[in-house]
């Protein structure tokens, strides 16, 4: 059903907002006019409070111009019904055909600072070592942008350090969990963080979330979860608030944080913004394709010198979700050699190209061969019991260095509880 056409606003209460430029015109009826002039008022403070409504009255008039919100995102499958879900606030609009162009009405503003602060929507936290516990602490109070982040770091020499959790108990545990993925299990990385702290955005697990299995209620489907399109457009305009403050930062996901990684950067494609190469990625025990996620960063301008982007278990989540059965690895080096190479260096990078293909034909015949030979090759057991063991979430909170983490990490627990 197509958007009806306004012609005459006083029959639906409506009035524009701001003043008359170019660009679309945004609507508002009387109640959604005082509330947007409050936020106006108050967003000339200069407090978190200013600068939340600054964040909000800025995202109103993102709507002007012809290109999509980078944080915007059909709602509920409707054509004409849209949201954009930033830091600690949400706004519900609809497109309608005007005389002369597309018009946007505002017929909702939610404020989910509060929300945010009870852990059920996803925003940005900052993490400090809590030395007198030996754990990690987080701030009271979640952050809206990156102001305060941007005093402690967000330099070439010393970037800005942000994890995206997947699974875990709750915001604490996902505090625990991050730095051993962001240090990539150096003790000495640690150290530097601890001094330092670093910011966690914590996305709230939701249904199959909850188990670690988001993968797999997905499998088959094109188009992510609500919730993690929700949440990767809150992350998008954290990672748009970096580009446009110059910050150098660094994206560590784990587990199915690597899918809310790929969704805000899918989002800043949208938009065309480019990073000119000031933030770069790493996917930890990823869930969802990195195939999708090296695209999505190559797009945007994303730093992708670093030759170990990502890690991951032989867990079924990652083997599955995440490599897609080692797919995702030689397509990432198609892509790179195809769209990323110049020309007088496609010649010496088909060699490697060449070897990942053959690499992962030998390891799927592998696969097939240890499949034949179950029942009759007592290696084939603990291969299983190893991908098992891998997918268990509680075995798999840290990094890991090899294949065989998962069974060193049980043993370690099992002796706890023995001795």
């Amino acid at each position: 059903m197509s958007a009806p056409v306004i012609s005459n606003l006083s029959q639906f209460q409506l009035s524009p907002f701001g003043a008359q430029a170019s660009g679309r015109q945004i609507l508002a009826d009387e109640q959604m006019q005082k509330l947007l002039q409050n936020f106006q008022a108050s967003s000339q403070e200069q407090s978190s409070t200013g600068y939340h409504a600054l964040a909000v009255i800025s995202a109103v008039n993102s709507l002007r111009s012809s290109a999509v919100p980078v944080n915007s995102y059909v709602r509920n499958g409707s054509p004409s019904t849209r949201c954009i879900s930033g830091p600690g606030f949400e706004i519900e609009y609809e497109l309608n055909m005007g005389l002369s162009q597309t018009d946007i009405t505002i017929t909702d503003i939610r404020v989910v600072r509060q929300s945010a602060r009870k852990v059920t929507e996803p925003a940005l936290w900052n993490v400090e070592e809590d030395a007198e516990n030996g754990s990690w602490k987080v701030a009271s109070t979640p952050s809206y942008n990156l102001q305060a982040a941007s005093q402690r770091g967000g330099t070439i020499e010393k970037p800005l350090q942000i994890g995206i959790n997947g699974y875990c108990g709750g915001i604490r545990e996902a505090a625990e969990i991050l730095p051993d993925h962001i240090s990539k299990g150096d003790p000495a990385v640690i150290d530097k963080l601890k001094a330092s702290g670093y910011e966690l955005f914590y996305t709230p697990q939701h249904k199959a979330g909850k188990a670690g299995w988001e993968f797999v209620r997905r499998l088959g489907k094109r188009t992510p979860s609500e919730d993690v399109v929700k949440a990767g457009r809150v992350l998008a305009s954290y990672m748009k608030d970096a580009h446009q403050r110059g910050l150098r930062v660094e994206w560590t996901s784990h587990r199915g944080g690597s899918a809310v990684l790929t969704e805000a950067m899918r989002c800043l494609k949208q938009a065309n913004v480019d990073l000119k190469g000031t933030q770069r990625i790493f996917l930890s025990d990823h869930t969802s394709s990195h195939y999708e996620a090296d695209i999505a960063r190559r797009a945007i301008g994303m730093d992708v010198r670093d030759s170990k982007w990502f890690n991951s278990s032989p867990g079924l989540a990652q083997v599955i979700g995440g490599q897609r059965f080692g797919g995702a690895t030689v397509a990432c080096s198609l892509n790179k050699l195809v769209n990323h190479t110049p020309r007088d260096q496609i010649a010496s990078e088909f060699v490697g190209t060449a070897y990942d293909v053959v690499a992962q034909s030998k390891n799927t015949m592998a696969v097939g061969g240890l499949v034949g030979a179950l029942g009759t090759e007592p290696g084939f057991a603990l291969a299983v019991l190893g991908a098992i063991l891998a997918s268990a979430p509680t075995l798999t909170e840290g990094y890991h260095r090899s294949p065989v983490e998962p069974l060193k990490t049980l043993a370690k627990k099992v002796q706890n509880k023995v001795f």
